[in-house]
């Protein structure tokens, strides 16, 4: 904004902005800079593409019927790349837009009609522009081959032709093998038709392509590896080869978070637990006698393999340090819990199989629990802190017991939650961290006498030092915000 404003004559800055907002999906700002930009330069071709981009967008929402033949005016998305392709003839950008615009219209427009419509014909006609348009910016140099050649599939499904559309897919795969919107297309076209063999040998070629080629990463071979796994279990495959194909995705790539959870859901749908875990042992024997570590959720359960039920608090707190730590990085909390899931399930069955008074695995339940309210799964964290409480010591249960208060507002349970919280203060009054918790309950549900009640016998207490004496204050003064009326 600052160089347009400094050099108004300067078409560029406009444009630049215009494909700032283009890009964060918002087409009514992308247009006014566009056409800010064309004003200063209106035979700049890559600002007549972009602004047929954004109009194409604007234009999705037009009536079906007008929708049937396309705008040719000058200010619409086919005017804009039109205009392009007579400036610079073989422009494979501006033929793209014009092949997009053509497959929007014909899917609007076949959701709008179904193919067995009166307008059917038209229909096949506007694929057909599709198709030539897609085919023109492939054969000019388009820069995204792989995506254009998924748009020429979807074309020619449209025109009901599998065979063409797999052989779109299968070049997509050969440009980018790595691009998983490209195996997720052929799936559903082989889950449709009935067509796997061609999805299959493709996977096949370019695993064995991958794993030859240095320029791929461990990551991209596991995911295309697992994705062969995972076609061969739908298609009932022999379950003891597909069982190999994940043991050699971990063993050859240890450290690959997702391989290691998808083998073990495998395992688990299988009922091949028993072969999991002696694969699992094995390629963690291998990495330690290599001075290798493994990844924090496999050694975890590794680590009770081997000991037994004594090494579940220790294993159930790492997972928990581990999920804490990636919070810490900036990681998403989901993304990770999801690597780390199928571990903690893991433990957890290894704990509800201890016997009841074996105490020491309270610490294993309460870090559990702590795990999947992480992870906002609060039924189920609940009930592990439920299993806790009796078995831990009280510095841990005061622990415990606020994660449990919390878990039960989360399902909207607060009336328990103060039950419980008071049911332990009456035990413990000097605790005054729960009483904090439990004022602040009282609050949220509009019980303010009690809350401010709870917090001045926090404050009366001998035992308050200046740190906690001022969050009582902060808590306080939230509730007296909460208490005063709206707007004064």
């Amino acid at each position: 904004a600052r160089g347009e404003r400094l050099a108004p004559w300067n078409c560029h800055f406009a444009g630049w902005r215009g494909l700032l907002a283009l890009e964060a999906g918002d087409d009514t700002a992308a247009m006014e800079h566009l056409r800010s930009s064309l004003d200063r330069n209106p035979y700049y071709v890559p600002t007549l593409v972009a602004l047929g981009r954004a109009k194409m967008g604007a234009e999705i929402d037009a009536s079906p019927q007008s929708m049937l033949g396309p705008s040719r005016a000058p200010n619409s998305a086919v005017g804009y790349a039109m205009r392009a392709l007579e400036l610079c003839p073989r422009y494979a950008p501006a033929e793209e837009v014009l092949g997009r615009e053509a497959s929007l219209r014909a899917v609007r427009l076949t959701k709008a009609y179904g193919g067995g419509s009166v307008h059917a014909d038209a229909i096949q006609a506007i694929w057909r522009d599709a198709e030539e348009h897609l085919n023109r910016a492939l054969e000019f140099g388009a820069r995204n081959p792989a995506e254009i050649y998924r748009l020429l599939a979807r074309a020619c499904l449209g025109l009901k032709d599998e065979e063409r559309a797999e052989e779109a897919l299968v070049r997509a795969a050969q440009i980018d093998p790595t691009a998983q919107e490209t195996w997720r297309f052929f799936l559903t076209l082989a889950e449709s038709f009935k067509r796997f063999d061609r999805l299959r040998s493709t996977l096949q070629a370019q695993l064995e392509r991958m794993r030859s080629d240095k320029a791929f990463t461990g990551g991209d071979i596991v995911k295309v590896q697992l994705f062969l796994a995972g076609l061969d279990e739908t298609q009932n495959a022999d379950i003891d080869h597909v069982f190999a194909v994940y043991r050699d995705a971990v063993e050859q790539y240890p450290f690959n978070a997702d391989a290691w959870s998808a083998f073990a859901h495998f395992a688990t749908r299988h009922d091949r637990l028993e072969a999991f875990d002696a694969a699992l042992k094995a390629c963690v024997a291998s990495r330690t006698e290599a001075g290798e570590p493994s990844l924090p959720q496999v050694e975890a359960v590794a680590n009770v393999l081997a000991q037994g039920y004594e090494a579940l608090p220790d294993a159930a707190r790492r997972l928990l340090l581990t999920l804490d730590k990636s919070a810490a990085k900036g990681q998403r909390d989901l993304a990770v819990g999801n690597e780390l899931l199928w571990a903690a399930d893991r433990l957890l069955g290894e704990v509800e199989a201890v016997p009841p008074v074996v105490t020491t695995v309270g610490s294993a339940y309460l870090a559990l629990g702590t795990f999947y309210a992480t992870l906002d799964d609060a039924k189920k964290a609940e009930g592990l802190f439920a299993k806790a409480m009796p078995l831990l010591e009280l510095d841990e249960a005061v622990i415990c017991i606020q994660q449990w208060a919390q878990a039960l507002t989360r399902l909207n349970r607060t009336g328990q939650a103060i039950d419980l919280l008071e049911r332990f203060v009456g035990d413990h009054p000097d605790q005054l961290g729960v009483r904090v918790m439990l004022a602040r309950i009282f609050a949220q549900a509009g019980r303010l006498d009690k809350a401010r009640a709870e917090l001045e016998g926090v404050l009366g207490s001998p035992e308050l030092t200046d740190d906690f004496r001022n969050r009582v204050e902060q808590e306080r003064e939230a509730i007296e915000r909460l208490a005063a009326p709206r707007g004064s």
